[in-house]
């Protein structure tokens, strides 16, 4: 194995399935399809771009597991053609990133394909064994990336206090079972409270299936409830993820999040936000992009359609939480003012 197989090894067993979600072996990049959790832990073969890219938009992976796709496949690719003259190896490899990297519109997901391609890039000018070079530039990143996820459960942990019950929305890859292990090593006695997070169902068939079948004590409940819990003061806190942070603080997550902000503001009741990184040319959340899935997403479940013929749907896949909504940033470093994130280095860049 090379050393950027070896990372994989070395993390997997402390790390869970969707926060580990892809990962190479050889010729092949292996990407965990979410769409068929929980009934089935089942791997897509990838062993090349184009059927990474087909994973990504077709929301086989998403979150964290982009990014690792992403990673992935960029090095993937470089293995498989790592024989082309230098001017020709980089133009091919520009061509890998732009197409992993535009798969999606609101992720930053350019700049982790761009990431990976300026180390390509550097290697070729440099000379030498451009893979070895490019493999040791993953293997640190991909090291920082599962490390800064042990980190973030142990600051969101420190937050939680013993007896808490703690709502979440959607899927942090993994992230609430290492925090709720966190906990759990704390000697604190808490429950989780997760939403069904329609339409796809992320946090029923992902975050409630993570929880459970490590034994937590957690409870489903629909999208459309949160607000009446919360008036009456079952929850303590709540914790989301963040697909992208603008400078100043506003976020773009999951359809859903932004109500349940706002009954957290209403009932100050804390609400925290899993961010990785903060994307500095995005002045505010207003300048996100949102993604606009098919409306049949919500009209057909299961190849089955819900609604009468006529029908229409919209669905954006996200929605905007103002940074003034939020009570702090968990990072990896500890947790933070949002309003004040631009301020802090450590967000700049793409670890995720």
């Amino acid at each position: 194995m090379t050393k950027l197989e070896d990372v994989y090894t070395k993390y997997w067993d402390l790390m869970p399935p969707l926060a580990r979600s892809s990962y190479i072996r050889g010729d092949v990049v292996y990407i965990l399809d979410e769409t068929k959790l929980p009934h089935q832990l089942y791997y897509i073969e990838s062993r090349d771009y184009r059927r990474s890219v087909w994973a990504i938009r077709e929301m086989k992976t998403r979150a964290g597991g982009q990014t690792l796709t992403i990673v992935n496949t960029m090095v993937l690719e470089l293995r498989k053609n790592s024989h082309l003259e230098g001017r020709k190896l980089l133009k091919y490899m520009a061509k890998v990133a732009q197409a992993l990297g535009k798969a999606r519109p609101t992720a930053p997901l350019l700049g982790i394909a761009m990431k990976v391609y300026e180390w390509i890039e550097r290697a070729c000018n440099e000379g030498g064994d451009i893979v070895k070079v490019v493999e040791e530039e993953a293997s640190k990143f991909l090291e920082t990336i599962f490390e800064n996820k042990l980190a973030f459960a142990r600051h969101a942990a420190n937050i939680i206090d013993d007896g808490f019950t703690v709502l979440t929305h959607c899927n942090i890859s993994g992230g609430m079972v290492l925090v709720a292990r966190e906990c759990k090593r704390q000697g604190k006695n808490v429950k989780y409270i997760v939403t069904e997070t329609r339409p796809y169902l992320q946090g029923s068939r992902l975050t409630a299936w993570e929880l459970s079948v490590e034994g937590f004590n957690v409870t489903l409940i629909p999208d459309h409830m949160v607000a009446s819990i919360i008036s009456r003061g079952v929850v303590d806190l709540v914790i989301v993820g963040c697909d992208r942070c603008a400078r100043n603080g506003d976020i773009a997550n999951k359809i859903g999040t932004f109500q349940i902000a706002l009954a957290c503001f209403e009932y100050n009741i804390p609400f925290y936000v899993w961010v990785t990184s903060l994307d500095y040319s995005i002045p505010t959340g207003k300048d996100i992009p949102i993604e606009r899935r098919s409306e049949n997403e919500m009209i057909y479940y299961n190849g089955q359609r819900l609604y009468c013929n006529g029908v229409k749907a919209y669905y954006p896949a996200f929605d905007i939480t103002p940074a003034k909504y939020i009570s702090g940033f968990i990072t990896a470093k500890g947790v933070i003012p949002p309003r004040l994130a631009y301020k802090y280095e450590f967000l700049r860049g793409v670890e995720f």
